[in-house]
């Protein structure tokens, strides 16, 4: 969706660039009939931007519940041992 946003703010600022060079027109004319395409951009431009952060804040929150999972358990934990050898220390899975 963002995307698409993005693709219609590009459109609508060429549309508005192209009202604002038109040298067939009067200055005032050519704000007028600019604005509109101006507005849509900036209209697209917010809602890119809210869909950008919501996607990114639904990313990180699934990457974090996904972790969470692993921060009570682990599959090896380290004891302290001692044989003839001497002292060290063993993973035990």
């Amino acid at each position: 969706m963002a995307g698409i946003a993005t693709l219609a703010e590009l459109g609508l600022l060429v549309w508005a660039y192209s009202e604002i060079l038109d040298d067939r027109r009067p200055k005032n004319e050519r704000a007028e009939r600019a604005l509109g395409p101006l507005v849509g951009s900036l209209g697209s431009l917010v809602i890119g931007v809210i869909y950008l952060t919501k996607a990114n804040r639904s990313k990180k929150n699934a990457i974090l519940t996904y972790n969470r999972q692993f921060d009570k358990q682990t599959s090896f934990y380290i004891t302290p041992i001692g044989n003839q050898n001497g002292l060290g220390l063993a993973l035990k899975f």
